[in-house]
């Protein structure tokens, strides 16, 4: 929130340039360390919770249900 003067996961100090600029400035992030997104980089939703897990997780972090075998499948390459 913009409310906020420290970071709430890390506790960073608010950037003053995102108070000047009126936000952005990478103090919401990007790159790396974001959510997953389905179907990039061989991400993959769950069938059970539509929970999008890392291509790298066996099973579900939110319900534990296994990867399902056509995700695996679909990612493709890139190992």
């Amino acid at each position: 929130f913009a409310t906020r003067e420290v970071c709430n996961r890390c506790q960073a100090p608010k950037p003053a340039v995102a108070v000047a600029a009126g936000g952005g400035g990478g103090w919401a992030g990007g790159g790396r360390g974001g959510a997953p997104v389905a179907g990039v980089d061989g991400n993959w939703q769950c069938p059970a919770c539509n929970n999008v897990n890392f291509a790298t997780r066996e099973v579900c972090n939110r319900c534990q249900t296994a990867k399902p075998a056509e995700a695996g499948a679909a990612g493709g390459g890139g190992g």
